[in-house]
């Protein structure tokens, strides 16, 4: 029995792929998406200075879902709806956060 054990974990470490890490943290060979094959999308900004932090989903119009991690203590940030190039915003919509809820 503990042969056969370490031959079959043997053979699972020999038969795994070692997946190369993402470089500068950009999605190897993706493709850049247009507004409209995700217009739910949304940047979340810092309230301040205007800085990218993460992204979100349109939920309904009062409602932006992300990950809380993204949000400081306040609350506070803008949200940019439109826009596919967080350094350029000028075709975008803009809106500020009235409040958060991190749970």
């Amino acid at each position: 029995m503990k042969a056969f054990i370490a031959i079959i974990l043997l053979a699972s470490s020999v038969l795994t792929k070692v997946v190369p890490g993402i470089p500068n943290g950009r999605i190897v060979n993706g493709v850049n998406a247009t507004v409209k094959q995700a217009p739910y999308i949304v940047s979340i900004s810092s309230y301040k200075t205007y800085d990218h932090i993460c992204g979100g989903s349109i939920i309904d119009k009062e409602w932006i879902l992300t990950a809380g991690h993204c949000l400081p203590r306040s609350g506070k940030v803008q949200i940019y709806a439109g826009i596919t190039n967080t350094t350029n915003r000028t075709n975008g919509q803009q809106r500020f956060s009235d409040y958060a809820i991190i749970h």
